[in-house]
């Protein structure tokens, strides 16, 4: 048993700690943000299937696991609770995420390869889920938000890691992936001959499962030696289910009788159904439908990063100031701005193509920083909107929220690029109608967002939900 003797954390061990969210953001942004679209689609493509049948195939990998995980949730949470110990399910998840992230550069069959990465996605989230659970347990109760921040932070060189592992890996002789035309036609490496769906090269996208498992193992070693506070008690499976059963009725029941927390619940889903989208077809969007070639789609997410690393500090002291509510309305102009650069977006153009490439770029840093600042929007808005006593229990409730909204934005997504370029033969237009209806569902969200009751004055002088003031 790991005992931290001193309540207050310590620089090593927070570090130590904070190894695992870089090492674990490597496969988050590597495999999913970087590969699973194009990788399953141009592997699909490959073994017989249309471009739109891959791609929704693609989309639907993510939304079938994080339904899987949104259902999950409540259990695992128990779990967390009433096991007193989470490194060793960190270890164990992670270890089965690597595993089966490996596994699918060695069999590339489709259907197996799907199957791999479900498994690996599933993993990953729950460790995550036990990785931030050990927070109150390795520093004091007035550390958790500077140690929260030290592991953002550093976990966003893990990031910075997976775009220069698919930035590097066409420079050591791994051949590029084969690009496609508007129609979803393979073309040779000369960019213009058309060739057979058999003659699909995967290339770095098929090395980008070995190279992203072994940077994560490598990464997550450090996290052997965190010291976690551990107070392990008996308990049985049944009573967990029954007790995390048991919460989500009750937190339902007290959500839908909550008018403020209800009206946030939705606008949540729907807004952050459309941010998770956002995030795994970015790579996919700058190659299909913006016509970016070469490395200039990595450069572009690299930028979008850099806006998530330090834009993102901006909106803490605004939240603080004028409440989540405003810093949800600013977030939701940068969200729908760049929705509508995306729609219009086009740097084949010979006149105006370099405009939209220099506003694609600010797109993406305006982006990174909305993505950041939604979580920091919704932590505060949970706190000021939860009594007390149930904070907990709500934020958790945000989280199987969260989870529920990615699948469905990855589906509707998935779903809109499959049936329009069935209709149209124009994948570039097919992601504009699904752009487009991002930004109506981000548009409706944000009004359910908007109007929650701004409690902001009456938190800072004090009071705590539920409010007896109706201001």
């Amino acid at each position: 048993m790991n005992k931290l003797g001193n309540k207050r954390s310590t620089r090593g061990n927070v570090l130590l700690w904070s190894m695992y969210d870089l090492a674990n953001t490597i496969f988050s942004m590597g495999i999913v943000s970087l590969t699973v679209i194009k990788f399953f689609t141009l592997l699909g493509m490959q073994q017989g299937l249309s471009w739109s049948q891959a791609n929704l195939l693609a989309g639907l990998a993510g939304s079938i696991s994080t339904i899987l995980v949104a259902i999950t949730v409540p259990f695992m949470g128990a779990l967390s609770d009433k096991s007193g110990e989470r490194k060793s399910k960190v270890i164990i998840l992670g270890s089965i995420c690597i595993l089966t992230t490996g596994l699918v550069f060695i069999f590339s069959n489709f259907w197996f390869a799907y199957f791999l990465f479900i498994i690996a996605n599933i993993t990953y989230q729950w460790g995550n889920l036990f990785y931030d659970a050990m927070i109150p347990h390795i520093c004091a109760d007035d550390e958790i938000g500077k140690v929260s921040a030290i592991g953002v932070a550093i976990g966003y060189f893990g990031s910075f890691i997976a775009i220069a592992i698919l930035f590097i890996l066409p420079m050591v002789g791994i051949a590029e992936h084969t690009t496609l035309t508007e129609t979803g036609a393979p073309l040779a490496a000369d960019g213009v001959t058309i060739i057979s769906a058999s003659d699909i090269i995967l290339g770095d996208f098929l090395w980008m499962w070995l190279i992203c498992a072994i940077a994560f193992f490598i990464t997550a070693i450090p996290f052997l030696w965190v010291r976690e506070r551990t107070q392990k008690t008996p308990f049985s499976v049944v009573q967990l289910f029954s007790e995390a059963r048991r919460e989500l009725v009750q937190t339902t029941t007290n959500v839908i009788r909550y008018r403020e927390m209800l009206l946030f619940m939705i606008g949540w889903i729907l807004t952050v159904d459309v941010v998770n989208t956002i995030i795994a077809y970015m790579l996919p969007a700058a190659e299909d439908a913006w016509g970016l070639t070469g490395s200039m789609p990595l450069v572009l997410i690299f930028v979008g990063v850099i806006g998530a690393s330090i834009l993102t500090l901006g909106i803490g002291p605004i939240s603080d100031k004028r409440g989540p509510k405003f810093a949800f309305l600013i977030v939701g102009i940068g969200y729908l701005l760049t929705l509508v650069i995306a729609i219009l977006a086009d740097t084949t153009d010979p006149e105006s193509g370099g405009l939209w490439l220099i506003l694609l770029f600010i797109a993406a840093l305006v982006i990174g920083g909305a993505q950041g600042s939604t979580w920091v929007a919704n932590r505060q808005m949970v706190i000021e909107l939860a009594p007390e006593d149930k904070i907990g229990q709500y934020f958790g409730y945000s989280k199987l929220v969260s989870k529920g909204g990615s699948a469905i934005g990855l589906s509707v997504f998935a779903t809109v690029l499959s049936v329009t370029q069935e209709a149209t033969n124009n994948i570039p237009f097919s992601y504009r109608i699904g752009f487009i209806v991002l930004a109506i569902i981000y548009i409706i969200g944000l009004i359910f967002l908007m109007l929650v009751k701004d409690h902001h004055k009456e938190y800072l002088e004090g009071e705590r939900a539920p409010y007896k003031r109706n201001e």
